[in-house]
């Protein structure tokens, strides 16, 4: 049976726009519908939810991925950075977590409706359904794949590293209760600096 939900969210970041770090806060509203007939699947589905909103998201600062150097310069003050294919406004950052997620919970539960506001959007709500375009969300990436990161690789430069996991999930326990798995995959690049 369908279960109609409802799940509201608020959460700090910051966005880089107009040459400027610039703070928020955002509040969200996800109308959810259940998929499963398993409650333990729709209970991990929600966590994810709440993991990846409170936890990955947590004091991010959304850029244009085409800022060319601030997403590295944020990143080399240790700063978590989440480049979006535009201007980090509010209604691409309620598409892309409409995206983001109805990807992680992988049609266990899906998200039918998403309202967001911020406080530097003036308390204006845009919504987002199905029936809406994705705009440039409608191109593959980060935004419609199932793990929890807002990136598509991650890397570890100093190793020569690459590492690729197939479950990111397992790092907070949210794996499908029925598929536990704690694969992870790494590329090893060599040096290739002359000596």
């Amino acid at each position: 049976m369908n279960i109609n939900l409802q799940y509201g969210a608020e959460f700090l970041g910051a966005i880089w726009y107009d040459n400027k770090l610039q703070l928020n806060s955002y509040s969200i509203s996800l109308q959810l519908l259940t998929n499963s007939e398993s409650s333990a699947t729709t209970n991990v589905a929600i966590e994810r939810i709440k993991a990846f909103i409170l936890l990955e998201l947590a004091n991010v600062v959304f850029v244009n991925k085409n800022d060319d150097g601030v997403a590295d310069l944020l990143r080399s003050f240790g700063i978590n950075v989440c480049e979006l294919p535009e201007e980090p406004i509010d209604q691409i950052v309620g598409i892309m977590l409409y995206c983001k997620l109805n990807a992680i919970t992988e049609q266990q539960l899906l998200i039918t409706k998403l309202d967001i506001s911020s406080v530097l959007g003036d308390g204006i709500w845009y919504q987002h359904d199905a029936s809406d375009s994705l705009g440039p969300f409608a191109q593959a990436g980060w935004w419609n794949r199932s793990n929890c990161y807002t990136t598509d690789l991650e890397t570890d430069i100093a190793n020569n590293v690459v590492k690729v996991e197939s479950n990111s999930w397992s790092q907070y326990g949210l794996e499908w209760p029925e598929i536990k798995t704690d694969r992870e995959a790494k590329i090893v690049y060599p040096d290739f600096k002359k000596q």
